[in-house]
């Protein structure tokens, strides 16, 4: 898969395109490099996107770089060898891209870091040479500012945190102070200081070693003296120096953020959960790092000090005391260690031999019947839980989409091929994980839907055909016919959205020129069409249960709510700031409507879509879906948090997570009863809810970091399916047996 770096475009394209798909703009920036995936959620920001990418280089210079490697291979030298050897390896990066240059402050910040990455020079600082900062303009003459930079394997300490809780080992605080203070040793010796030091900020790669990131707050020393005050004031609640907030950085805040970062990597608290001394404003926080030394104590407690004067006055003070505490710390611990404490117990009288006997035998076959009986119980009422990966051949990419067949006997998955355009379609039995029934290419599928009478598959690839396709009871896909879909905009209409009329009677179509196509599924004829006014991008469509209305949803946030029957209907409902819609299942009565600002509109379709209660979310959201009986709402929002919402209490959001550092990348409510809500987190945690909100279960965790998807069988509530970025797709089976809190797989 590769990105499209066009912040208002649909973005993915598969791998074998020179240009996106969707917006006609090049996929290879610079002539250089590939955007290969996403390393924040895209649109989350209005001003960044990070990507990492892959170098490319042309085939001369490729064939250049093949003739060093050659002559340097036949030279002597081992270290000409090992240099040339490292020639053609091109390590990931990492692409920033600033979307827009109207905000003076960004546009700063991202210039600024740009040109201190391209000056230092040092391995725990993010390297980035002169000739990756450059502009990119679009076909729209939209102007993106880049930087490339070295791309830091690893977690940040505060993704550390969440994993260990604190630093439990006084070495390896000391070994980190040490290590973070040479950075900022040479930091500030070429005149500049950080500004912004936390552990979100501060990365651990896999062989111990840190580095500093983000520089786009980082000023010189020189303008600060002169100047007086900082143009900008940065600000990091818990860990920036008082005289920062003012406006008043000073290399010395650096080390107040270094002294805070490490109270909250010592404690496992947040520097803001502590309190403060009312009459030095000294942090209170001591007691909740018991397993340090006094001296390490007192050498952070100097580091906050809340005056500049009373801190360390540079770094080389600085490790002078960490080398002094480092030299002191085995007198520390050479204590003598208390004997173990031995509870007073009475005498015990003396039990006679046989009878003893006797009572360990009842006991021993006592346990043997509640074994025999537990392991009688497991296999009677829990089916085993498995998980099959099935990986799809050789070049064959990840899955991008997965469907059911309605009576849940089968599952269809369709991967895009990395070695030419075309696309595997494969059918599996989902009674028989590894048994695959059946295989068809297709030319790059986009959009995979089965009719509600399960004798029909609709299949629409990126080179605008559209057919339907017939399954049999056997699980094989055979051709049937071929809709026609008017090529209405070159080269703009390319298939992305499919939805069946609840009956199956209708099939729509949406294209990226924002043409909607309406086929009645008895014949090749168009039964409607309809252009929508705005003609954007259409990116989702659904049809009202009882088929009256069709709701369109569009890149640009706009939607249309259409009576599509109605000759006279020209427009119907039309709303701006909308993210998406969902129709209640059974009746229809309810539409619900999440828009940009992070509420969500429920509406009644009754009643002329008047508003029927707005839910409050404070967070962008992502995707939304209705419970089978239409009573409870599904809320995702883009910061990886899934909500409950019940229509006939209305009250309260419940949270589908169980800490805050659970945070949830996809969710579904069960297909047959409705009464169960699976979600994935961001280890691939799978866990199962009723749909009060009650945590039931948590399927083990087998998974590898890349699932991005769940569905239910429609005819098994027991049965998931899930895919991802890895191209494997996981079938699940988990059992509903609960027995007190013991939840058994």
């Amino acid at each position: 898969m590769v990105y499209c770096i066009n912040p208002n475009c649909p973005r993915s394209n598969p791998d074998n395109c020179q240009r996106c798909q969707a917006c006609d703009n090049d996929l290879l920036i610079q002539g250089r490099y590939w955007l290969i995936k996403p390393l924040r959620q895209l649109h989350a920001s209005d001003y960044i996107e990070v990507f990492e990418v892959n170098e490319d280089r042309n085939k001369q210079t490729k064939l250049s770089l093949l003739k060093a490697v050659k002559t340097a291979f036949r030279h002597p030298s081992t270290l000409l060898r090992a240099s040339a050897a490292q020639v053609l390896y091109s390590p990931p990066k990492v692409l920033k891209v600033l979307k827009t240059n109207r905000n003076e402050k960004y546009a700063e910040l991202f210039e600024q870091e740009a040109r201190i990455l391209t000056y230092l020079r040092h391995p725990g600082i993010p390297k980035a040479q002169p000739d990756e900062n450059f502009s990119w303009r679009l076909r729209n003459n939209q102007e993106l500012r880049c930087l490339v930079m070295e791309k830091i394997e690893g977690q940040n300490l505060q993704q550390w945190l969440q994993e260990n809780q604190r630093i439990s080992e006084e070495n390896l605080a000391l070994d980190w102070l040490k290590k973070i203070v040479e950075i900022l040793d040479y930091v500030h010796q070429k005149g500049f200081f950080h500004r912004d030091i936390k552990p979100s900020n501060i990365m651990l790669k896999p062989d111990g070693s840190l580095v500093l990131i983000d520089f786009g707050t980082a000023r010189e020393v020189t303008q600060t003296v002169i100047n007086g005050q900082d143009v900008t004031v940065v600000c990091s609640p818990g860990y920036t120096a008082p005289e920062q907030v003012k406006g008043r950085a000073v290399p010395q805040s650096d080390f107040f953020a270094l002294g805070r970062t490490f109270v909250h990597l010592l404690t496992g608290y947040h520097p803001g959960e502590f309190s403060v001394d009312s009459q030095t404003d000294q942090l209170i926080w001591r007691y909740h790092a018991p397993h340090i030394s006094q001296e390490l104590a007192d050498f952070i407690d100097k580091l906050i000090a809340p005056s500049v004067q009373n801190r360390f006055q540079n770094t080389q003070l600085i490790l002078q005391s960490l080398q002094e505490i480092s030299e002191s710390l085995p007198q520390q611990y050479e204590q003598t260690e208390p004997p173990p404490f031995q509870p007073y117990s009475p005498i015990p009288h003396p039990v006679p031999v046989i009878q003893s006997k006797r009572r360990i035998k009842r006991i021993i076959v006592g346990l043997i019947v509640i074994l025999l009986l537990v392991v009688g119980i497991w296999k009677f009422l829990i089916p085993p839980s498995s998980s099959t990966c099935l990986r799809a051949p050789d070049g064959v990419l990840d899955v991008n989409e997965m469907a059911f067949s309605p009576d849940g006997n089968y599952i269809v998955t369709a991967s895009l091929n990395n070695g030419n355009n075309d696309s595997i379609v494969r059918v599996f039995k989902s009674s028989s994980n590894n048994e695959l029934v059946h295989t068809i290419n297709r030319k790059d599928v986009v959009a995979l839907k089965f009719s509600p009478d399960e004798n029909k598959i609709a299949i629409a690839s990126f080179d605008s055909s559209l057919g339907l396709w017939k399954m049999t009871n056997e699980g094989k896909i055979s051709f049937l016919e071929t809709l026609d879909y008017p090529n209405l905009e070159p080269l703009k209409n390319y298939i992305v959205a499919l939805a069946f009329s609840p009956k199956g009677n209708f099939l729509a179509a949406a294209s990226v020129g924002g043409s909607i196509q309406i086929f009645s599924t008895n014949s090749t004829e168009v039964f409607v069409s309809k252009r929508i006014i705005y003609g954007k991008y259409v990116k989702s469509i659904s049809f009202s249960p009882d088929e009256k209305y069709l709701a369109i949803v569009g890149r640009d946030n706009k939607a249309s709510v259409w009576k599509w029957k109605d000759e006279k209907e020209k427009d119907g409902l039309r709303l701006n700031d909308v993210v998406a819609v969902a129709f209640s299942p059974r009746d229809g009565k309810y539409l619900a409507i999440a828009n940009a600002e992070g509420t969500v509109e429920v509406r009644n379709a009754d009643n002329n879509f008047d508003i029927f209660k707005t839910i409050k979310l404070k967070t962008y959201p992502t995707a939304i879906n209705f419970s089978l009986d239409g009573k409870h709402l599904l809320l995702l929002g883009w910061n990886q948090t899934a909500k409950l919402w019940s229509l006939e209490n209305q009250g309260k959001l419940i949270s589908l997570e169980q800490n805050s550092n659970d945070k949830v990348k996809a969710a579904a409510f069960s297909s047959k009863s409705g009464q169960y809500i699976a979600t994935v987190n961001n280890k691939d945690t799978i866990k199962i809810w009723d749909k009060s909100g009650t945590f039931i279960k948590q399927l083990s965790q087998d998974n590898d970091n890349s699932l991005e998807a769940v569905i239910f069988n429609p005819n098994d509530d027991t049965q998931l399916a899930l895919t991802g970025a890895n191209g494997c797709l996981q079938i699940r089976k988990w059992s509903k047996f609960i027995l007190g809190r013991w939840v058994f797989e």
